[in-house]
């Protein structure tokens, strides 16, 4: 029998090269694919924070027994929301104000729009969701896409005012 020393029990630099080359390749195959999702990632976080934010304004409309709007801008990729101005002119019973505050900026390289007829703001042109004190909202569509055609549908219920997210 051998006896082992001190000096036997390392381990080579041709082993550590080795080993370190192993986890270089398995790194380098799955980089393209961690890479390739995050597009996907990002399509689902916008539709995510877009439905909280359709459920924030609801949920708000609700609290404060006061009309909401939910615009959306798509040139500017952003979703704005509106309120029925209280001191407003009374030629203009309904008049909307901008809540600046309360904006939803959309990330690069996601896109989106309103599906089917949608009424629009007067003030502004733009397509909106409007929620009513009672709990129910003009309901609507919303379809968010990427660069690589994935999409996701975000529609809103107009009786329940319930979002869902769907592919």
């Amino acid at each position: 029998m051998r006896r082992l020393c001190l000096h036997d029990m390392g381990v080579t630099l041709f082993e550590l090269l080795v080993v370190l080359l192993i986890i270089g390749m398995a790194f380098g195959l799955a980089l393209p694919r961690i890479v390739s999702s995050m597009p996907g990632l990002q399509l689902k976080a916008a539709a995510q924070k877009t439905a909280a934010f359709l459920r924030w304004a609801g949920n708000r409309t609700v609290s404060e027994q006061r009309q909401y709007c939910v615009a959306l801008d798509a040139a500017n990729e952003r979703l704005l929301l509106f309120t029925r101005n209280e001191q407003s002119n009374p030629s203009e019973p309904n008049a909307m104000q901008l809540l600046g505050t309360h904006t939803l900026k959309m990330p690069e390289g996601i896109s989106f729009r309103m599906h089917g007829k949608v009424p629009r703001l007067q003030e502004t042109g733009y397509p909106t969701i409007s929620f009513y004190p009672r709990g129910g909202c003009s309901g609507g569509e919303l379809i968010f896409s990427n660069e690589r055609g994935r999409r996701l549908r975000v529609g809103i219920d107009f009786i329940t005012s319930v979002v869902t997210i769907s592919e």
